[in-house]
């Protein structure tokens, strides 16, 4: 329809709002999984990030306290404990132990082992557990 004269057409038609909702809605379609993917990659890295604070964590706990830990990996599964006492458990979802490793840490803060084997979002990595004492990069 032509607008009367001297008015101006305000607003869309039916059929051009539908258009529009339609493009919208295919460019989100095509952005979405994207999104999904980007987010999954943060929250693997976040794991990443949280386990090596969680060793590192570990280590100055044996130290100021002058007592062993054992770290304990298996699957998804972190343990850590002090003696026989259990102290603390972990679950990932991004992250995955194997084979099945176990690492004492010693009161002065050293692990005996230098290295813990992980699958990160299957790819093979390993993290540096004296990390702080000789300056290596904790991740590779």
């Amino acid at each position: 329809m032509r607008p009367k004269a001297g008015y101006a057409q305000r607003g869309m038609t039916l059929i051009e709002l539908l258009i529009v909702l339609t493009i919208a809605g295919l460019l989100a379609s095509l952005v979405a999984p994207y999104g999904g993917r980007a987010l999954d990659s943060a929250r693997a890295q976040e794991e990443w990030m949280t386990m090596t604070r969680m060793i590192r964590g570990i280590s100055f706990r044996a130290y100021s306290e002058g007592a062993d830990y054992q770290v304990h990996v298996r699957g998804t599964e972190m343990a850590w404990s002090r003696g026989k006492e259990q102290v603390g458990t972990r679950s990932f979802e991004f992250l995955f132990f194997e084979p099945e490793q176990r690492v004492i840490i010693n009161r002065n803060g050293i692990a005996d082992r230098t290295e813990l084997s992980v699958l990160h979002r299957g790819r093979a990595r390993k993290v540096a557990l004296n990390s702080g004492l000789t300056g290596e990069v904790v991740q590779r």
